[in-house]
């Protein structure tokens, strides 16, 4: 049998059969460019918002002074001669508490760096949690919610590693090990021992 313009019915459903085909392949290749696009785009929204709400690697960080525990001011963010390593914590964080051997043996290898605590609390609480815990490195209490809010230090344990010109080089944020002594002593330029 043949339609009107003398082409046989088989022929032209065969012709529609592989349109319809192509146009099913077209969609899904279209579905899978889109969903790859979407990854993408989320990818990208949660790097910025990371970005935005916590301390990154390159980040210029305020110069702050801030009162030590014991002892005289410091400038928190402007190292002088050797760049500066930052913990920040809580006396009532567990975690800072499990990484108080990793703080011991930072402190033990970093002589060529600064180590400054940056505590977060009552200071009474601090003090005693220093002393307690042996720490034999300045520690100093961010008081005021924004200088704290200016190093994004929203979650501890935080370690930042700032170099000479103030600018991040490492961020670590969790519980610290021996691994990562290595890892923050090799940002800070410290010759290993």
């Amino acid at each position: 049998m043949r339609d009107d313009e003398g082409v046989s019915l088989p022929a032209r459903r065969d012709a529609r059969g592989g349109l319809v085909i192509a146009a099913l392949a077209a969609a899904c290749a279209l579905v899978v460019v889109l969903g790859w696009q979407n990854r993408g785009l989320r990818e990208s929204q949660q790097a910025l918002a990371e970005r935005a709400n916590g301390p990154y690697v390159g980040m210029f960080v305020p110069v702050v002074s801030a009162e030590t525990l014991a002892g005289p001011p410091l400038v928190l963010g402007a190292p002088a001669g050797a760049p500066q390593i930052l913990y920040f914590f809580t006396a009532t964080c567990a975690y800072c508490k499990a990484s108080i051997p990793a703080v011991h043996e930072l402190a033990r290898r970093a002589p060529g760096a600064e180590l400054i605590g940056v505590g977060a609390g009552p200071v009474d609480e601090l003090a005693a949690y220093t002393r307690d815990n042996g720490f034999g490195f300045p520690v100093v209490e961010l008081a005021d919610d924004r200088d704290r809010a200016l190093y994004r230090s929203r979650d501890v344990p935080m370690v930042l590693v700032v170099d000479r010109d103030g600018r991040v080089r490492y961020r670590h944020v969790g519980e610290l090990g021996p691994q990562h002594v290595d890892e923050i002593l090799a940002a800070a330029a410290v010759p290993a021992r």
